[in-house]
């Protein structure tokens, strides 16, 4: 309860804590957003519309209610006192996120600094747009930038780029149901703790990069493992508990809809379009098999030249103890 001085009240309050349930119209509403009703004809008050509507339709509640900072007092206060004296349980949990910022300027249509969904995901991929919104906990405020999606960019190269390696290592993907089978308990211990320490999705982040490293040097030493068997089952196991994670935060770049979309999410004009990224696809590979001979020959002169050439046109090369794979920097 935050309690509201009486020297600002409305002179119509009987108490400071008194707030409407259903209003007279006014001359600017719509005649079809007015009732006839024992009382009088009006509308209802902004809180009930949230009462009445919940209790319609999700009858025993919300097991999770989330809302903005700025509706925590009045509205949702005030949701919550109307559905309790009504004799209906509220939410179970309240979930009051913070603001995504613009320049330190809350994001906004009023102050014309708001960005549409389809704008952004003119240019950045869908898969990085949500690891964007998510690289913080929910009552941190997230600073939308240029900066902001190249990290989540970066994320996504750095994810990708192990699943793909780790899968080719261990000969296979394991399948959606191995990943979706794997309870949340079971995931790696600072992943869990992360999650369970009120969503802290930036230190759950960090689990998944920690795993991602370890899962590197293992492919890093997996041809100089005299247990292959052995190594490739750490592999695997790396692999799954990778995804398993990425699953959890709705990012495996394996599941719907990231994978009907292509491997980048599906972003157009973005250089993740599934056509141009095959097309890319091709003639990289094309050079890595050029340098993969040229290595076999021992003429490393040539390797060394492919390699910077594609460094130059901004692709990554990355050897692995079976073949070589490429990302973009």
């Amino acid at each position: 309860y935050n309690p509201v001085d009486p020297a600002d009240m409305s002179p119509d309050k009987h108490d400071p804590r008194d707030f409407a349930l259903w209003k007279a119209p006014k001359d600017s509403d719509p005649l079809d957003a007015r009732w006839n009703t024992p009382f009088g004809t009006g509308r209802p008050g902004w809180h009930i519309e949230c009462s009445a509507m919940s209790h319609r339709y999700l009858k025993d509640m919300f097991d999770i209610h989330g809302g903005g900072l700025d509706l925590r007092f009045p509205h949702h206060e005030n949701e919550m006192a109307q559905t309790r004296a009504a004799g209906y349980d509220s939410a179970a949990r309240w979930m009051h996120s913070a603001w995504v910022t613009a320049k330190g300027e809350k994001m906004s249509k009023s102050l014309g600094n708001g960005l549409s969904v389809p704008a952004v995901l003119a240019e950045h991929s869908a898969w990085v747009v949500r690891y964007a919104l998510g690289s913080v906990q929910y009552r941190s405020m997230l600073e939308w930038s240029d900066q902001t999606l190249a990290e989540a960019q970066s994320a996504y190269d750095r994810v990708a780029n192990f699943i793909e390696r780790a899968g080719a290592a261990v000969g296979e993907q394991p399948s959606r149901e191995e990943i979706m089978a794997i309870s949340a308990d079971a995931l790696p211990a600072d992943f869990v703790a992360a999650m369970n320490d009120d969503i802290n999705v930036s230190g759950a982040s960090a689990a998944i990069f920690t795993a991602i490293r370890s899962g590197n040097t293992l492919l890093s030493k997996l041809a100089d493992r005299a247990d292959s068997d052995v190594a490739k089952a750490e592999v695997r196991e790396a692999l799954v508990n990778v995804r398993a994670m990425l699953d959890t935060l709705g990012l495996d770049p394996l599941a719907e809809p990231w994978v009907s979309d292509g491997a980048a999410g599906g972003a157009a004009g973005a250089g993740a379009d599934s056509a141009e990224h095959d097309a890319l696809d091709k003639l990289v590979s094309e050079q890595l098999a050029e340098r993969a001979e040229a290595r076999k020959a021992k003429d490393f002169a040539r390797a060394d030249a492919i390699r910077d050439a594609l460094g130059a046109a901004g692709i990554a090369i990355e050897d692995g103890p079976q073949d070589s794979t490429w990302s973009l920097k």
